[in-house]
């Protein structure tokens, strides 16, 4: 359902939320070492999120990455549109480009449902509430636990 790029542009944003403060930006490394992703590829999606301004970027020894706002405001649906863009809000799911509510691929039907309501999660979702629900232990993150 979601493409590599999201998942780790995911798997970044809430790891920069949960651990970046005043004194401590996150560099890609980190990030990449914590969650066992390409750090390259990493740096790419890390760079689509500042030009998006969803993160910030300082450059240096002491530079890495944070939030461009404060984690109660950036929401999970910003993530994924700055990612891949709004043509992903009506892509296919079995990636036929003639798939529509009148002519439907087998799939359609059902995931339109299995859509809407993912969609509104991500809508209704900020970086703060993933966070909390990390520390409250009601979600798991191997890094966080680590870490703690």
């Amino acid at each position: 359902m979601l493409s590599k790029k999201s998942q780790y542009g995911f798997q970044a944003a809430v790891y920069i939320a949960c651990n970046e403060n005043e004194d401590h930006l996150i560099s890609p490394q980190e990030i990449a070492a914590a969650q066992g992703l390409p750090a390259p590829y990493l740096r790419k999606i890390l760079n689509t999120l500042v030009k998006k301004k969803i993160l910030i970027s300082v450059k240096g020894p002491n530079g890495g990455f944070g939030l461009a706002n404060a984690k109660e405001k950036i929401f999970l649906m910003q993530i994924l549109l700055a990612i891949e863009g709004y043509e992903i809000l009506n892509n296919c799911v079995l990636g036929f480009l003639e798939c529509s509510s009148e002519h439907p691929c087998p799939f359609h039907n059902v995931y339109d449902g299995i859509r809407s309501n993912f969609y509104n999660f991500l809508g209704t979702t900020s970086l703060h509430v993933l966070c909390k629900d990390i520390d409250n232990q009601k979600s798991f993150i191997s890094y966080l636990q680590l870490n703690k």
